[in-house]
């Protein structure tokens, strides 16, 4: 990844939706990288661990449920939901 992008994503968080899919999961390790915090959302038990500077979390859910809105530019608190 270009340095100049790497310095624009650093700090940033990203919500990942579909994330033990193809695109998702290269989208995660190339950001992986990156100081930012990553949210990783998956209808499914499991995904692969990441090890490196992000921060990451995995969600199991649906994009549809209310709790994944987007509200005031900031992502809904998950707290309901159950973290794997």
């Amino acid at each position: 990844m270009h340095s100049r992008i790497e310095d624009y994503l650093k700090g940033k968080s990203f919500l990942i939706t579909g994330a033990s899919g193809y695109l998702a999961s290269n989208l995660a390790s190339s950001l992986k990288k990156i100081s930012c915090k990553i949210r990783r959302l998956t209808r499914k038990n499991k995904l692969a661990s990441l090890e490196g500077n992000a921060v990451f979390e995995n969600v199991q859910g649906e994009i549809s449920d209310r709790i994944f809105f987007i509200s005031r530019g900031r992502l809904a608190s998950m707290s309901q939901k159950k973290i794997l």
